[in-house]
């Protein structure tokens, strides 16, 4: 993690979303965008999503919720230790 000179409460931070395999490709975006919002809303700032190459649909290591394969979506963004303890609680 590195701290932001303007700022050294902000760190970058590198977070993992595992979706479901059910959910459509304008589904998954969706999902996408209301994460990325769930950032902002904490006064992160989303730097970069991918959730298609090389991510996209791959085959979990093992079921989870009896699925075998499911979607990912990384992110890097830049946010507070507190705006990372209210995004934990948003995604829960």
């Amino acid at each position: 993690m590195r701290k932001h000179a303007a700022d050294p409460q902000v760190r970058d931070y590198e977070m993992m979303l595992v979706v479901a395999p059910t959910v459509t490709e304008e589904g998954l975006q969706q999902v996408v965008d209301r994460i990325s919002g769930y950032i902002t809303a904490q006064n992160g700032t989303v730097d970069s999503t991918n959730s298609q190459n090389p991510w996209g649909r791959r085959r979990l290591a093992y079921p989870i919720r009896d699925f075998n394969d499911a979607f990912y979506a990384l992110y890097r963004f830049h946010a507070t230790s507190d705006a990372i303890d209210e995004l934990e609680r948003d995604l829960r």
